[in-house]
């Protein structure tokens, strides 16, 4: 489906984008796509989408409104021949696809997702003063559970830092 949206796009747009690798990867959490391409040429390497996009967690319309705007990234740098990134350029062709430009998603994150997320993380730190609580996947370098109270302090409030390990 990824492969023929594209060259579907391309298509309509009067580009070849039948000889782009398309990659998915699991290790994409943060963002659903991304378009690479050769810094001094242009040339397009690939473009790589998340695992998680494709889930089935979400729609077909959602779906291909992150493969338009990465193929928007792919027309704009190689029509210009210059790494666009959000420019008025690429808003202009966000646009005519009825999509939207920002660099943020309006996808809300699926449980597959939130749960992949989670179990990675190793642990469970809370500030005793405010009461805030965030996970991290590892300890920082030098630091031991004994001894991360004495060096680490809440960003917010300057209180000690409780640390958990999770499971």
């Amino acid at each position: 489906m990824i492969k023929d949206y594209i060259c579907y796009l391309g298509y309509e747009w009067g580009v070849d984008c039948s000889n782009i690798p398309i990659r998915i990867s699991k290790r994409m959490t943060n963002t659903w796509g991304h378009y690479t391409f050769n810094a001094r040429t242009f040339k397009p390497l690939e473009f790589v989408f998340s695992h998680f996009l494709l889930d089935g967690s979400y729609t077909d319309e959602e779906i291909k409104s992150v493969l338009k705007h990465e193929f928007c990234h792919y027309y704009v740098n190689t029509l210009h021949k210059k790494d666009c990134k959000h420019n008025h350029e690429f808003q202009k062709a966000c646009k005519f696809l009825n999509i939207d430009g920002s660099r943020y998603s309006k996808l809300k994150i699926s449980e597959n997702l939130k749960n992949y997320i989670s179990s990675r993380n190793k642990y469970k730190v809370t500030c005793n003063k405010c009461g805030i609580t965030f996970f991290q996947k590892r300890l920082p370098n030098h630091c031991t559970l004994e001894n991360y109270n004495k060096n680490y302090r809440c960003a917010s409030c300057k209180g000690t830092l409780e640390i958990k390990p999770i499971k």
